[in-house]
């Protein structure tokens, strides 16, 4: 700091010189020499004063980015990531998040005047590669089917599962009908590598297509159930994510493992990291996450007690979320 401030004052003193021997050139008379002395003077004392305060205001703004970055978590991206939340923790980002079941803006949507619908379009986009393994993969799709019946009975749902290739397995359907489909005679386990890039885009192809049964006005959901990152056309990945949110959908990817090789460009493929990335230790941890969520029946007594507390003028009584949980356990 001090060697850029004596910079700083050797430039402008050579400067002031300069000035000085120029007009000492032009002038012979004393009085204006005298005069042009007093100037210098007067310049050297304000220059001093512009210096310091330079100085103290660089001090001040190393200090401040100091502070801004040590405040930071010091972990990386990856780092930061690949730790897996607690399973409560996941239970209600999933329900709030993708299913739309929040209790503090269910509260606030009554007091302006409605029920919320909490419909919507989901595609499921399940990673059916090696790494997965055929358990893992009968654990995601009874997973899912569990999730499907926590909807609302007017949601609708379309698959896609991908390995080496990306295949439609089913055009947006009623819930009973999409879990009649989850199963692995529908959806194999492939066990290949993994072309995730080729299932986004026929994503993206599903939603904008009207022979697919997408409702149009309707929120647009798309979950990736994933374990790595992918190794066919992997740089096209992150373009066709980004092609997907450009079409209207809110994109939620499922982490599976303890660690996982090329978090990096999962965590890029959702929508934000905070409501649409979840982490899971393995496929049975997602199984026991989705089981701890309220079913719809549990959601839609919530909601309706809720309005009618409001239209009585009384006050409505928090959902339970620590009863339904001990539940759940038990029932497990």
């Amino acid at each position: 700091m001090l060697l850029l401030v004596n910079t700083i004052s050797d430039h402008f003193g050579s400067g002031i010189t300069a000035l000085v021997c120029s007009s000492d050139q032009f002038s012979d008379n004393r009085t204006d020499s005298t005069l042009a002395q007093t100037r210098v003077e007067a310049d050297d004392f304000t220059m001093t004063k512009v210096l310091i305060a330079i100085a103290v205001s660089l001090v001040f703004v190393q200090g401040s980015c100091a502070f801004i970055w040590e405040r930071k978590t010091r972990l990386t991206i990856a780092e930061r990531f690949q730790t897996v939340p607690s399973e409560k923790e996941t239970t209600r980002k999933i329900a709030k998040h993708f299913l739309g079941f929040d209790p503090k803006k269910i509260l606030q949507n009554l007091r302006e005047g409605g029920l919320p619908s909490l419909s919507f379009d989901a595609v499921f986009v399940i990673d059916t590669s090696k790494s997965i393994s055929q358990d893992g993969h009968r654990n995601s799709l009874r997973a899912l089917r569990l999730l499907i019946d926590k909807t609302n009975p007017e949601t609708k749902f379309a698959a896609i599962s991908y390995s080496n290739k990306a295949t439609l397995r089913f055009n947006f359907t009623k819930k009973e009908e999409a879990i009649g489909k989850l199963n692995v005679t529908m959806i194999p386990f492939e066990g290949g590598d993994t072309n995730t890039q080729e299932a986004i885009d026929k994503c993206t192809k599903l939603i904008l297509n009207p022979r697919s049964r997408a409702r149009r006005g309707i929120a647009k959901r798309v979950l990736i159930i994933t374990d790595g990152q992918s190794n066919i056309h992997k740089t096209k990945t992150l373009y066709r994510a980004l092609q997907l949110k450009q079409a209207g959908a809110q994109v939620f990817v499922i982490a599976v493992g303890g660690y996982i090789k090329g978090i990096n460009e999962i965590v890029s493929l959702a929508s934000s990291t905070d409501g649409h990335l979840y982490r899971v230790r393995d496929t049975k941890g997602l199984l026991r996450i989705v089981k701890l969520i309220p079913p719809w029946s549990m959601m839609e007594s919530f909601m309706k007690r809720t309005w009618l507390a409001g239209m009585l003028g009384k006050k409505p009584k928090a959902f339970a979320w620590k009863k339904h949980t001990r539940h759940h356990k038990r029932r497990m």
